[in-house]
């Protein structure tokens, strides 16, 4: 693997922060004036979430077709793949996979109406792991800078 291979990940990762900070700064404080809150706001925190998880999706993808895996055949199967790689620690892996995934698609498939309160504590939880998925990720590529440099 080639250090320009990694570029289009990082790039995808420094997007994701950005969506990660928007999120953040539209995201009230306290919970009760999200709920208060008009639906544009929740229509912006939905779609701020959504974007977030899809980067990491999309890095995912990125990475395992890297090294030389084929791409994953679900969003979830992603996190396992580069969890396998050694990019991310169980932890994340495990909310991104079964929280976030899944939260993601209820989003974007309008599965049921979404309950402004667990979109609220998703959002919450979405700034922590998705900043934590990042700094995972991207110590993982300065190591792959540093193993490339030694050969």
């Amino acid at each position: 693997m080639a250090t320009e291979q990694l570029e289009p990940i990082r790039r995808k990762l420094k997007t994701m922060w950005e969506y990660l900070d928007r999120l953040e700064n539209k995201l009230p404080t306290e919970k009760e004036a999200y709920l208060r809150g008009e639906d544009m706001l929740h229509w912006g925190i939905e779609r701020g979430c959504q974007l977030s998880v899809e980067c990491a999706i999309d890095t995912n993808n990125l990475l395992v077709t890297i090294t030389g895996g084929s791409p994953p055949d679900t969003a979830r199967d992603s996190f396992r793949a580069v969890f396998e790689l050694g990019a991310i620690d169980q932890a994340v892996r495990s909310v991104f996979q079964f929280k976030f995934v899944p939260f993601r698609n209820r989003i974007v498939h309008v599965y049921e109406d979404l309950d402004n309160s667990i979109v609220y504590e998703s959002a919450q939880s979405l700034l922590d792991y998705g900043r934590q998925y990042i700094q995972q990720m991207t110590a993982y590529l300065e190591q792959q800078d540093k193993d490339l440099v030694t050969l």
